[in-house]
């Protein structure tokens, strides 16, 4: 397996596991963890669009099956950065949210 290779396949675990994070932070494990809801927030939606940036970049240098995983990584953790935007955003705009 080639380092383009395995850069895909850590900016996807990445991707994954932010994403994960970041649909279940605000609710889940993590917020018991933190405590504070804008800070879960925030990191999910950092993380999320840090590891998109990681998978745009590995992207073109996939094939097969690792591209699949790319892609399902991506959906995972545009999902994520997308609710925790949204969450935070509704947050910062509408009073008594949190």
């Amino acid at each position: 397996m080639s380092r383009q290779q395995w850069r895909g396949l850590v900016w996807g675990l990445v991707g994954l596991l932010m994403g994960v994070f970041a649909l279940n932070g605000a609710t889940g494990w993590a917020y018991r963890m933190i405590g504070q809801e804008p800070v879960t927030l925030s990191l999910g939606l950092g993380g999320c669009v840090i590891s998109l940036i990681g998978i745009v970049k590995a992207f073109p240098h996939q094939s097969g099956w690792w591209l699949a995983w790319l892609v399902v990584a991506t959906w995972v953790a545009g999902l994520g950065a997308l609710a925790d935007g949204l969450l935070l955003w509704f947050g910062q705009t509408v009073s008594g949210f949190y």
